[in-house]
């Protein structure tokens, strides 16, 4: 993001991020937005001249006038207390969404919503409308809206999010003048041709106008003018969109997000117009357009690497870093890298592994190891690569199993203590040692192992039937099971940070093991019992891979 002190000036640099456009032909009922929202359910709502749309990232469901909406033309949406969406249409009457029928209301009190005023419910579930400088409140019994003390007065602003404050004669004096320096009066809003409004978000207090913003921190003692903000073209719209930030959508210059605080700001869709924008909770990017549909940037601050990137295979198995490179392992035999701490995305390169067989060709684990090299297991094997040269052509993988140890199956996994890496298949477990050149294996009966890690100086192996722990000797190795006493059975993942070893099982969640004391948790402390995948991101915080979603252990 770019920083601009003081007055903002159009040339600020387009950028470029990864946009996917949905229009009629996806499914919207027209391809001009006029409006979006996100409800509290995650949903997004849009608003659109031939009915409105809910969209949940993959299908729409639409509801027109023979749905029960009041009129197809809908310009706002909002949401009140009670989860109920609502729709403002050109003929000045609300309807609302609940239980998947849309409802009209008893009321026929008319609804005024002016093209650049703002549309929400406030704490009382009254339905508000910021035009000018003031709220306009509109209290509807049905709607079970709380009666209180204020009333539609100059000066009484209520905010989205249950913010609500009363402005002094002094504080009207401060704003009329700031409204006058700029030509702008009752009768210029009152008429559309110079529209201003006000919009509360907790303590600062905006005065939006089409061509600026001007940012006044509230106190009982009196506003404090905080910061103005310049923008130029034909704006179409300017709304706040989150945490200190706000949206100017234009005619051919796309839409401006704006920081009012620090003034930073970015430009989105040059050369197209648009009508409308949300930042959601996971700060993706929705953009309403007046005859493409909307448009979706999937979080612009995370990288899209895809495909389409230059990646081998979209299907990734594992991931690891090595050399300042990142390493993503694929279903056949291909590992992908880049090159990390790049200013734009770099470019892909691909290694192949060259393998017996022509199918099971997965890598199934990668560990990057001292000196600048990285084991890789697969279906087949394990190989190692040098990667100490930075010239990335001269990186061939090395098979480890030239010698005289093989065994079956899968590599299941890699772990490594001082100058020894050890690693199992389902029914052996081989030890490279001194300097990684000499190699051992040891059989074991059939206990179908998933897993290792060391752990206090501890080799544990995971398997579909316990815990075990791993005593390698001279000439042999010898294994016991542990913790079966406390339920221990089906052992899925493994992972380590030395203090403390997370164990993953199929059924019964995740137990932590510090020294002597094991803790577990299952759901719904967690989303569920089956384990698929434990990594320490660091030394307190644990992320727990499950069968229904990610949840986060922090120490």
């Amino acid at each position: 993001m770019f920083l601009f002190p003081g007055r903002v000036y159009a040339d600020i640099p387009y950028q470029l991020v990864y946009l996917k456009n949905y229009s009629a032909p996806d499914g919207l009922p027209s391809s001009r937005v006029n409006y979006l929202m996100q409800d509290s359910r995650g949903f997004i709502w849009l608003a659109t001249d031939k009915g409105v749309s809910r969209f949940d990232g993959q299908h729409f469901k639409n509801f027109t006038s023979a749905d029960g909406l009041e009129n197809n033309e809908c310009f706002r949406i909002a949401e009140d207390n009670y989860h109920r969406i609502f729709f403002y249409c050109n003929n000045y009457r609300v309807c609302y969404y609940e239980n998947g029928l849309i409802h009209k209301l008893n009321s026929s009190q008319k609804v005024i919503v002016s093209p650049f005023a703002n549309f929400f419910f406030n704490r009382y579930n009254e339905l508000c409308v910021n035009y000018r400088l003031s709220t306009k409140v509109y209290h509807f019994e049905e709607l079970k809206s709380e009666r209180h003390a204020i009333r539609h007065l100059n000066g009484y602003i209520y905010g989205s999010d249950g913010e609500e404050i009363v402005l002094s004669e002094n504080d009207l004096d401060i704003l009329e003048e700031e409204l006058k320096a700029g030509q702008l009066s009752f009768q210029t809003a009152n008429t559309n041709t110079k529209p201003y409004r006000l919009a509360l978000q907790q303590n600062y207090l905006l005065l939006i106008t089409k061509d600026w913003v001007h940012v006044y921190r509230y106190q009982k003692t009196g506003i404090i003018p905080l910061n103005k903000i310049y923008f130029t073209g034909n704006v179409t719209s300017v709304y706040l969109t989150g945490k200190n930030t706000f949206a100017v959508t234009t005619v051919k210059q796309g839409t401006y997000i704006i920081n009012y605080l620090t003034g930073e700001r970015k430009n989105y869709l040059n050369n197209n117009i648009t009508t409308a924008t949300v930042i959601d909770r996971e700060n993706n990017l929705w953009f309403g357009s007046y005859d493409k549909g909307f448009f979706l940037s999937t979080n612009p601050e995370v990288k899209i690497i895809n495909k389409e990137s230059g990646l081998a295979n979209e299907d990734v198995l594992k991931l690891a870093i090595a050399g300042g490179y990142l390493f993503t392992g694929h279903v056949l035999s291909t590992l992908s890298y880049m090159k990390l701490g790049a200013n734009q995305t770099p470019p892909i390169g691909t290694i192949t592994i060259n393998q017996d067989r022509s199918d099971f060709n997965r890598i199934t684990n990668l560990l990057t190891i001292p000196g600048n090299r990285l084991m890789i297991g697969t279906d087949n094997g394990i190989f190692r690569l040098d990667i100490s040269n930075k010239n990335p052509a001269l990186w061939h993988p090395e098979s480890y199993f030239e010698g005289p140890v093989k065994f079956d199956g899968p590599i299941k996994g890699i772990t490594h203590q001082h100058d020894t890496v050890y690693f199992i298949s389902q029914n052996a477990v081989v030890v490279i040692s001194n300097q990684f050149k000499r190699l051992k294996g040891y059989r074991f009966k059939p206990i179908r192992m998933t897993s290792l890690t060391w752990y206090k100086n501890k080799l544990l192996i995971g398997s579909l039937y316990g815990l075990y722990q791993l005593m390698p000797t001279t000439n042999d190795i010898t294994y016991v099971r542990i913790l079966a006493n406390k339920g221990i059975n089906v052992v899925k993942s493994l992972a380590s940070n030395n203090e403390v070893c997370a164990i993953g099982t199929e059924a019964q969640g995740v137990f932590l093991l510090a020294g002597k004391k094991i803790v577990q948790f299952r759901s719904p402390a967690i989303f569920s019992g089956d384990i698929r995948k434990l990594v320490w991101t660091d030394d307190n915080t644990l992320w727990v891979c499950t069968a229904n979603g990610v949840s986060i252990i922090s120490f």
